[in-house]
């Protein structure tokens, strides 16, 4: 089998080509790029260098993939980029390399969806299953955990930590970290509860759903300080998984601080 390639078509010539790889009309295809088994490229699509796509991930129409970044420090150092297996990036989809203060890597898990017009910033860590909306999109820095949705239109500052089957609603803006399992939107984004539809369609049994929104309630009592009430998870749940990653989610600060009840919150 030989890759399929229009032939306008313009390729760098240290890119490694599978040969099961389809590439349409008027892409671009650039240096040190690898494109795995079975990538399909549709026409004027334009994968900058050191990018590399895994098996089986679709691009659409006017997609840019693996960019400079948009950071003003960015020096032209060399930098990557890594996309896993089966993702789709919809039409007009933005995706930048990382940056010397990033660790030079934007990396995108497998069985991903970015919907068009969507865009993910330098040095991003994006997990699996992960589903940006149209036009949603991240500063630089952002970790997106596995199973999160962004809804269309919603922007998430940079630095900022979604957690794992978090649903950020549309037209929402993201300053600080966001939860595993919690559903935030508004602007600035306030927490809502937790992600009880996602939950359920992933499969959560109602007792792990129980147990995930008792934590919330403790979390979010108001003694003690939230550090203290976040280790207190451990004395009151028995090795719950899912309890255990809320409390090391809370645990571990990072640059921002976490997404807070609204008035709405869901009791």
């Amino acid at each position: 089998m030989k890759a399929r390639i229009h032939p306008t078509a313009i390729i760098a010539d240290d890119a490694r080509i599978h040969k099961s790889v389809e590439i349409g009309a008027f892409c671009h295809i650039g240096p040190k790029t690898i494109l795995e088994s079975g990538v399909k490229l549709h026409p004027n699509v334009v994968v900058c260098g050191n990018s590399r796509l895994g098996k089986n991930v679709v691009v659409f129409p006017h997609a840019c993939i693996g960019s400079e970044p948009q950071d003003m420090k960015f020096d032209g150092e060399e930098s990557f980029l890594e996309i896993g297996a089966r993702s789709i990036i919809r039409e007009n989809v933005t995706i930048s390399r990382g940056t010397q203060g990033g660790g030079l890597l934007t990396r995108i898990g497998t069985d991903c969806l970015f919907q068009c017009n969507s865009h993910v910033g330098h040095d991003g860590i994006i997990g699996n299953h992960v589903i940006f909306s149209a036009a949603a999109m991240t500063g630089g820095h952002c970790k997106i955990d596995d199973f999160a949705i962004l809804g269309g239109n919603s922007a998430v500052q940079q630095f900022v930590r979604i957690g794992k089957y978090a649903m950020v609603g549309g037209m929402t803006g993201v300053r600080n970290d966001v939860l595993p399992f919690a559903l935030v939107s508004d602007m600035p984004a306030t927490l809502k509860g937790i992600n009880l539809v996602g939950l359920r369609r992933h499969g959560f049994k109602t007792a792990e759903i129980r147990a995930i929104k008792r934590a919330y309630d403790i979390l979010f009592d108001t003694k003690d300080s939230l550090r203290a009430r976040a280790e207190s998870l451990t004395n009151t749940f028995d090795k719950n998984a899912h309890v255990n990653l809320l409390r090391d989610f809370v645990l571990d600060v990072g640059k921002c601080s976490l997404c807070m009840p609204g008035d709405d919150f869901a009791e």
